[in-house]
């Protein structure tokens, strides 16, 4: 496992990043970028990784893995919202989750702080961003390319703000031994095209030593072109067994798409007989069809039916896989926050003097963040070139 976190070119480093492992040995990751524009970013994300990390170690044992990221989610909005009454203030965060356990990796994330999972080289599964950007990609007004450098990349229409809790997108993954589960805020995917950074993530199978030197290398070459961009931040981990998840889903919908198989087969036998009997006298004459012949009729509607029926249900069974590897898509919402923007103070219903109250930091390990790693030998350069918002 790698992790690292870094200032970037900006004045405060707003990211927070958690790695832990719970009692049972399940495993959780998170990153959350803390809203710049909003009046306290550090403290947004600090605040949202102490709460989930207290969650998870308290009810891992009560609840199932979507629900326990669910219910971590939740009460972190509540001590967002609590802090932002309290002290009158406008606090907000993205939150990036990963809990990996022996039967399934689940991932639940709000805002643009993303989640990949890549086998071989390949993405199989990326999180998909909250924000203004990729709807319109998702509406097919541009490339995901062009959504990476467009102004409205970092207006987000989910996170946890203080105005409304909003559903976090939560998904459940199979993975093979080897795959290669990989967190990041913004501030690392929107330096470079997506290809081009997952070939920088692959080129180093050590993920301790692959995290802290892809961001510094990406830190130094935006350096070089004028600075002023955002915090870095990234885990990586790879898996060291299969999840039980995956022999499970498929041996079940080898056996029921069999079954519909097995059904529909039939089912084109009964249309056959049916027209026969239709169209056939005994004597293997052709026939008229009168209305006194209700069997062939009720034989050839029967088993047109059992057709359509058969053939529903193999759709409805192919459309529940995909949607099992698929993610959500994401619902638009009225309003919209930008990260590099102040927005107007919420009028709160409990006044009172701001607190200046140091708040404890995530109980995670920070001892790559702002070391400067070796080069690990034989990595590739970085492209040089680099996109500006």
């Amino acid at each position: 496992m790698g992790q690292a976190s870094l200032q970037g070119g900006r004045d405060q480093n707003q990211d927070s990043i958690l790695t832990e492992t719970l009692p049972n040995g399940w495993v959780l990751a998170a990153v959350c970028d803390g809203m710049g524009g909003l009046d306290d970013g550090k403290m947004a994300s600090v605040l949202a990784l102490n709460r989930i990390s207290a969650h998870c170690q308290a009810n891992y044992q009560f609840s199932s893995p979507t629900q326990l990221l669910r219910d971590a989610i939740e009460k972190a909005y509540e001590a967002i919202l609590q802090q932002s009454i309290d002290n009158e203030i406008r606090l907000g965060t993205t939150v990036a989750l990963l809990l990996l356990t022996p039967e399934t990796a689940c991932v639940a994330h709000l805002g643009d702080s993303r989640v990949y999972q890549i086998r071989k080289g390949r993405i199989l599964f990326r999180t998909t961003d909250h924000s203004k950007a990729f709807q319109h990609v998702q509406a097919g007004v541009m490339t995901e390319e062009e959504a990476r450098i467009h102004p409205d990349s970092n207006k987000l229409t989910k996170g946890l703000i203080p105005d409304r809790f909003d559903q976090p997108d939560i998904m459940e993954l199979s993975y093979r031994k080897g795959d290669l589960f990989f967190l990041c805020s913004d501030g690392v995917w929107n330096l470079r095209s997506e290809q081009e950074l997952i070939r920088l993530i692959t080129s180093e199978p050590n993920a301790q030593s692959m995290v802290p030197w892809l961001l510094h290398s990406l830190d130094n070459a935006a350096n070089n072109d004028g600075g002023s961009h955002d915090n870095l931040s990234a885990i990586a981990l790879h898996t060291s067994d299969s999840s039980r998840l995956k022999t499970v889903s498929r041996n079940s919908y080898l056996l029921w798409l069999g079954i519909l198989l097995a059904g529909f087969t039939l089912s084109l036998g009964g249309v056959r007989v049916a027209f026969s009997e239709l169209f056939t006298s005994k004597d293997n004459s052709p026939v008229q069809q009168t209305p006194s012949s209700p069997t062939a009729d009720e034989s050839l509607q029967d088993s047109l039916e059992k057709v359509m029926s058969d053939v529903k249900a193999l759709r409805d069974s192919l459309t529940y896989y995909r949607n099992k590897s698929t993610p959500p898509s994401n619902t638009p919402e009225e309003s919209d926050l930008k990260k590099s923007e102040k927005k107007p103070r919420l009028l709160f219903t409990k006044p009172q003097a701001k607190d200046s109250t140091e708040h404890k930091k995530p109980v995670v390990p920070q001892s790559d963040q702002d070391k400067a790693p070796d080069v690990p030998p034989n990595l590739p350069e970085p492209d040089s070139t680099q996109q500006t918002h």
